[in-house]
């Protein structure tokens, strides 16, 4: 017997499951180190596959985010991280949980995937990511429609009825549902997304150039990018919802406006105090005196502000190079057949 492993797994310290397909069932193994157990689901029996969304992707990711703002303290309170082994530590953990974040975000949304059998539903614990399971779908309808017959339109609406009536767990704009009117999202171009990532990227070029070499040129240069950046971020956010675009990028565009904003939010706070507490209140009889005074600030000289103004630059810099590749990557074309995950079993499989 030849067997198709499919992509996933759920693992542990003493329990890891893994899926594969055979010729006319599917094979769901526990692995416990010591012990196997194989459970076996013939296509010919299945009724139906119930996917339900989880919030365990949200979830990962605010926890690798908070871990990486708690590691990264320490350097924020050392402008040079060289004066203090803690900070340096503290930079190197902050950068892994960041690297564990930016993994969560490619993989994608998560989910659950069970299937209805006659007597009950099997849960497949080691399909929890909805690429994976999108992947598991295209290898297993075709392998179903041969033994059970294709369902036209009607009866699928009918048989979608009674599973939603019958089972809590099924919603009519369920994954497997996509042929359903209103379920599929919309073509979405990326091109607004991609030119709101290229211009963060710039921002925070410009940004880092500010730091060091402040003029009036650059601080002109830099608040026009700036406007044109914040138009994009908005522009995409209004037009990504219910779009074909993955789940990454519209993360990590709502990641890039609450960076954006909070930045500006912090820095322009820093500005007015230091001219407050400087006694140069004469700066804000009018916008071009501002503009000007701001030009004239050099960052290096407020330590505070020149953290901030890094912090940013790094920020922004992960967000856009992680968001242009994650678009790069979806316009590559994948190859998902099935003859290239196939592959001869162990002999506990065979």
């Amino acid at each position: 017997m030849r067997y198709t492993r499919i992509p996933g797994k759920k693992g542990g310290l003493y329990r890891r499951c893994t899926l594969w397909m055979g010729d006319d069932h599917l094979l769901a193994v526990e692995s416990t180190g010591y012990t196997e157990q194989y459970r076996r689901l013939y296509y010919k029996d299945m009724q139906a596959v119930i996917i339900r969304e989880t919030s365990r992707k949200r979830d990962l990711g605010l926890l690798f985010a908070s871990f990486a703002f708690l590691a990264a303290l320490p350097a924020l309170i050392h402008l040079d991280p060289l004066e203090s082994p803690l900070s340096l530590a503290g930079i190197l953990t902050s950068a892994a949980f960041l690297s564990l974040l930016l993994v969560n975000l490619y993989k994608g949304p998560t989910c659950t995937c069970s299937i209805q059998m006659p007597v009950a539903v099997h849960g497949l614990p080691s399909l929890r990511r909805r690429k994976n399971v999108e992947l598991f779908l295209s290898l297993l309808k075709p392998r179903v429609e041969k033994l059970q017959g294709k369902l036209s339109r009607d009866e699928l609406r009918a048989g979608l009825y009674r599973l939603t009536v019958s089972s809590p767990q099924v919603s009519p704009m369920s994954p497997i549902f996509g042929g359903l009117e209103g379920s599929q999202p919309r073509v979405f171009s990326s091109r607004i997304h991609g030119l709101a990532f290229g211009f963060l990227l710039l921002d925070a070029a410009l940004t880092w150039l500010s730091i060091h070499h402040n003029n009036l040129l650059l601080t002109m240069l830099n608040t026009l990018v700036g406007m044109a950046l914040f138009a994009l971020l908005i522009t995409g956010a209004a037009r990504q919802k219910r779009s074909s675009l993955p789940a990454a990028v519209k993360t990590l565009l709502w990641s890039g406006i609450m960076v954006f904003l909070s930045y500006n939010l912090i820095y322009w706070v820093f500005i007015y105090a230091i001219f407050i507490l400087g006694n140069q209140v004469e700066v804000f009889r009018d916008q071009w005196s501002l503009f000007s005074a701001v030009a004239e600030l050099n960052p290096v000289d407020h330590p505070t502000l020149t953290k901030v103004m890094m912090g940013y630059t790094i920020t922004a810099f992960i967000i856009g190079l992680s968001a242009l590749l994650a678009l790069a990557m979806d316009r590559w074309p994948r190859k998902t057949s099935g003859a290239e995950l196939t592959m001869r079993t162990s002999e506990g499989l065979q």
